[in-house]
């Protein structure tokens, strides 16, 4: 059910590629590419929000306009994030302790306390190669104690790079009675579209909108991009 997609992230990076980085999107956004050349390759990219979660809290609000987020009452949320946490601690006395201080130290700096974790919609990001095996090692720790991956990608992203560092993605998240209003919220100068459902389209205008509009802007672009490589 992608509770944890950052594995995917993870087994890329062990995978070794001679890559600038690696971007994991869910199958549900749209990126808006010819926005995306000139962005920096060499800090990671998330959304624009982040929000902080203090562990031993039984509720904390929604990623969209709610009292509560749902995934923090499941077996994925609360429970799970007090082992990770708990785990890192018990790991400061270990080889890898200067690591994990520095690590939780990056996270009480955004979040001005020390048993918080950050949480978001996190359907899009980007990860330097040079950050990938701390981005492993960390992500490996929460996926192990099974905390969802809207808690496990903004703190590891926090964690092992300060906050200043993070590009933030220009994008919209769209929840619910949100998604039928696709033609209007859309505009082709931001990264990224969340959720872009094709069921939800329910008449041939958006679907026109979709492909006339968006799809033809992307051939637009790969045509341009390839005509400046053969030159």
């Amino acid at each position: 059910m992608g509770y944890w997609g950052q594995n995917c992230m993870s087994a890329a990076i062990k995978m070794g590629y001679d890559v600038k980085g690696y971007l994991q999107i869910s199958d549900d956004v749209i990126m808006n590419v010819w926005n995306l050349d000139n962005l920096p390759y060499n800090q990671p990219w998330f959304q624009s929000n982040m929000k902080v979660a203090h562990i031993d809290r039984e509720i904390v609000p929604d990623v969209w306009i709610n009292n509560y987020w749902w995934p923090w009452t499941q077996f994925s949320g609360k429970k799970s994030a007090v082992a990770a946490f708990n785990q890192l601690e018990a790991m400061l006395s270990s080889p890898e302790g200067d690591r994990i201080s520095s690590f939780m130290e990056n996270i009480y700096n955004i979040t001005n306390c020390d048993r918080c974790f950050l949480y978001e919609a996190s359907d899009i990001f980007y990860l330097p190669s040079e950050l990938g095996a701390n981005f492993t090692f960390f992500s490996d720790i929460f996926s192990y104690n099974k905390v969802f991956l809207e808690i496990t990608i903004p703190t590891v992203l926090a964690g092992i790079t300060s906050d200043k560092e993070v590009y933030r993605l220009r994008g919209n998240y769209l929840w619910f009675h949100d998604r039928d209003r696709y033609p209007y919220v859309y505009t082709e100068f931001d990264h990224f579209y969340h959720a872009w459902k094709l069921s939800r389209f329910g008449d041939a205008r958006e679907i026109q909108f979709f492909c006339r509009h968006f799809l033809s802007k992307i051939d637009k672009h790969l045509i341009l991009k390839g005509s400046r490589t053969d030159a």
